[in-house]
């Protein structure tokens, strides 16, 4: 896989652990009820985004799998919430700060595939 494709990733990948992290510390604690789900959704991303920064290596492939899941579950997520989001939100900004980790997940995913795909060129052809 590309070296330099793999370090974008981690890097692209602990953005997102801060933020997801930041946004998780940013739900009422305890999470009460209609706060759980979201709590325990940007915990338990925030900590496998962190775990893919830190051990996202050339040649581990479950890791980069665990890495285009976790965006595809991202981007879906998102995918499926954002008309929810939009009609109750009037301000901009936090539409947009909303969409950001969504697209640090998406550019992670495309970066992995297209090193998988290098990976997997480089494989057939020795």
């Amino acid at each position: 896989m590309g070296n330099s494709l793999i370090r974008a990733t981690r890097w692209l990948e602990g953005l997102y652990a801060a933020l997801s992290f930041f946004f998780c510390l940013s739900l009422p604690w305890p999470p009460i009820s209609p706060y759980t789900v979201l709590w325990l959704h940007f915990l338990a991303t925030a900590v496998l985004a962190l775990v893919l920064a830190w051990k996202l290596r050339e040649g581990s492939r479950v890791h980069v799998a665990l890495g285009v899941l976790l965006a595809a579950y991202v981007v879906i997520n998102t995918g499926i919430r954002l008309p929810e989001v939009l009609e109750g939100t009037t301000q901009r900004s936090s539409v947009v700060l909303g969409l950001l980790p969504v697209a640090l997940q998406f550019t992670a995913g495309v970066l992995l595939l297209v090193a998988w795909r290098r990976f997997q060129h480089l494989a057939r052809a020795t």
